[in-house]
């Protein structure tokens, strides 16, 4: 138990540490392995692996298998208790929800493995914190100013965010200025025509989080 507490510990610590998260969504797995590999090539170590993706649970034991230090694979819209299940059983090391759902938090306790749900009001922060989640997602960004983690922070101490959906090249800094602990970026990325230009845009993502955090 003290190990999976660890772990849930040092997952959690690295995504902060890291601060960037690749939304990974494709139109197959082959596709979703290639992405992710390229973006990994580009500097990116943690990835969301959404449960949009056909054989999302494939996608995710095969690059939880890969022999890549400090990368650290999980499974986002994750709707379900049970879709956390197959998703942790398949190598996921944090589970990320677009909504609250409370049977995914006790699950997600069970087994040792981070819960970030995504939140859009202080009730629903709230309680997802006292179902153990330290990391919530606001989502959507876009539909806040980036002083809402000012404002999140200042009752619910210790909390951390990560912000999805509204969140650019051009405004990541705007974030983090505001207290945000990570960003997650999809379509920006994973849209692109090939890997080599994945690989590149992602470098240039990684470098300026590196700069912004290190100010």
């Amino acid at each position: 138990m003290v190990s999976k507490i660890m772990d849930k510990i040092n997952t959690l610590l690295n995504m902060e540490k890291e601060a960037f998260v690749l939304v990974l969504r494709s139109d197959t797995e082959e596709e979703g392995i290639e992405v992710a590999k390229a973006a990994i090539n580009g500097g990116c170590n943690i990835i969301e692996v959404t449960f949009t993706i056909d054989g999302a649970d494939n996608v995710i034991s095969i690059l939880s298998k890969e022999k890549m230090d400090n990368v650290i694979i999980g499974a986002g819209t994750v709707l379900d208790a049970q879709t956390a299940r197959i998703a942790i059983l398949s190598g996921a090391k944090f589970i990320v929800s677009p909504s609250f759902n409370r049977e995914t938090a006790i699950l997600c306790n069970r087994y040792g493995v981070p819960y970030i749900p995504g939140c859009f009001t202080i009730k629903e922060i709230v309680e997802a914190r006292e179902y153990g989640a330290d990391m919530i997602k606001l989502f959507p960004g876009s539909a806040f100013k980036y002083s809402i983690i000012k404002d999140i922070k200042a009752p619910i101490r210790g909390i951390r965010v990560m912000v999805s959906g509204g969140v650019s090249f051009d405004n990541m800094d705007k974030w983090f200025e505001n207290g945000c602990n990570v960003v997650s970026i999809g379509s920006a990325l994973t849209k692109l025509e090939n890997s080599k230009a994945i690989e590149v845009e992602t470098r240039k993502y990684i470098e300026k989080v590196k700069d912004i955090k290190s100010r």
